[in-house]
């Protein structure tokens, strides 16, 4: 993965808004842009990014399938 301008002022504007740190940002705007869902077990992750990108625990994803 390369970080251009363009991914890395999304992740700066998401870290502001969502109050995410920068890596959580990081993979939010990569999630965003690819439109994939983001799994992962960060609880802040999981509450504060945004309603529109799907966010699930690895054991969300797994009931799921």
């Amino acid at each position: 993965m390369i970080i251009d301008d363009v991914l890395g002022s999304s992740a700066a504007r998401i870290a502001a808004r969502y109050r995410l740190r920068g890596a959580d940002a990081m993979y939010v705007a990569l999630a965003i842009s690819r439109q994939q869902m983001l799994i992962t077990l960060d609880v802040e992750m999981n509450t504060r990014s945004p309603e529109s990108l799907v966010v699930l625990t690895p054991r969300q994803y797994l009931e799921r399938a």
